[in-house]
Formats: C-alpha cells, sequence, structure tokens
C-alpha cells in the first residue's frame, strides 16, 4: 500500500502599516504560525490605550 500524499501547505504573507507608522511584515509563512503570532500581538498592552 503506498503512503498517501502529503497536503499542500496553506503559505501566507502579511503587510501591515499603522497609521502611527508602524509595520508588521511576515512573508511566506504557514497559516497556523500567523495565527499564533497576530494572537499574541492581540495580547499585549497597548500604550495609547493605558492610563496613568
Amino acid at each position: 500500500m503506498l503512503p498517501e500524499p502529503a497536503l499542500p501547505c496553506e503559505v501566507i504573507a502579511l503587510h501591515v502599516r499603522l497609521p502611527n507608522g508602524v509595520a508588521f511584515d511576515v512573508g511566506k509563512v504557514r497559516l497556523e504560525t500567523l495565527t499564533a503570532m497576530v494572537q499574541m500581538l492581540g495580547r499585549l498592552s497597548c500604550s495609547d490605550s493605558t492610563t496613568g
């Protein structure tokens, strides 16, 4: 019995530029990796939204 062929992995690139000039560029990563990175960035505190 022959092994099943590997499924093609989804590869994606992302470019984001925020109004404050911050740029975020990611090229040719797997969708799972990009998802984890975006979730991690979403959990970071934003200095603009904090009071003090």
